[in-house]
């Protein structure tokens, strides 16, 4: 938290980056050839870009015998025979659709120095396969990083002042969110442009939560809680509030990427509130 030395009175102007999750969004119904789809989709956009950056040809399918070094791109997997471990022993790579059929061919490490490798990563490795069942790796690319972008310089007025906080806001011997209290208090002191709080607001992993011993209903705690934000009307009327959950939070989806907490759930916060995803990337003036 830097010190204050911005005129609160000042819009601050937010903005997301890119597009938000709805809320209501099914998720645990992928299809099998939805998922097919999607892994070859990355396997293929990982080829594109690293010929793109390397300047080289990296469509040999990963099951092809060859004496000469080639590039090949896949989805590293692990030996169904092997106990299900990723080892020295039990790596394999699955090759596209589009260039290998989807086969898979083991891979040998043992001319690689060092690899740091999981499964369902995709890389682009080079090497020589002279059988056609086992890909001799010489050389392993595990990112093919884009050029980075370039950030124009913004002309700003003044220093945002930004106050940064985590969950929970309680802590672990019960649920009046004493915390957030005393952060409050903090923010009606400081009268910072934008706080920005971060789930978890209702922990799945207090004791209290996990227990269920409670009176009222997980979503009316957290209404609760967005009671109390209703203070920043009266202690610091113009600091923009954000919020964004966390794969804790018992009240909301616990899938990642998460959708925002649904405006209803907010509206007793009092405050307009801009409802992030979680993750995400947002404008606060001229940051990002």
């Amino acid at each position: 938290k830097s010190e204050v030395s911005r005129n609160t009175d000042e819009d601050v102007p937010m903005a997301l980056i890119g597009d938000s999750l709805e809320n209501g969004v099914r998720f645990m119904t992928d299809r099998l050839e939805d998922k097919a789809a999607y892994l070859e989709k990355r396997i293929l956009a990982f080829a594109d870009e690293f010929e793109k950056n390397m300047g080289t040809n990296c469509q040999a399918a990963v099951d092809s015998a060859t004496q000469e070094p080639v590039w090949a791109v896949g989805r590293v997997v692990v030996d169904g025979e092997t106990e299900g471990r990723l080892n020295l022993r039990s790596v394999l790579l699955e090759g596209s659709i589009k260039h290998s059929m989807g086969r898979r061919v083991k891979l040998n490490l043992d001319g690689v120095a060092s690899a740091s490798l999981f499964p369902g990563q995709v890389v682009a490795v080079h090497g020589v396969n002279p059988t056609g069942y086992c890909f001799v790796v010489q050389k392993i690319v595990d990112a093919a990083l884009p050029e980075m972008p370039s950030t124009p310089i913004v002309e700003s007025d003044g220093d945002i002042d930004m106050v940064v906080a985590a969950g929970p806001f309680t802590t672990s011997e019960d649920l009046s969110y004493q915390p957030l209290d005393a952060l409050l208090a903090y923010v009606g002191r400081t009268t910072p442009s934008v706080l920005i709080l971060l789930g978890p607001f209702v922990d799945v992993e207090h004791a209290g939560v996990r227990t269920g011993n409670l009176e009222v209903s997980f979503a009316q705690l957290f209404e609760s809680l967005c009671e109390k934000l209703r203070a920043l009307d009266d202690i610091s009327p113009n600091t923009k509030l954000c919020l964004a959950p966390s794969i804790r939070d018992v009240h909301h989806d616990p899938v990642f990427p998460q959708a925002p907490f649904p405006p209803s759930s907010l509206a007793k916060s009092g405050k307009t509130c801009t409802s992030l995803p979680n993750p995400a990337t947002f404008t606060v003036g001229t940051l990002t």
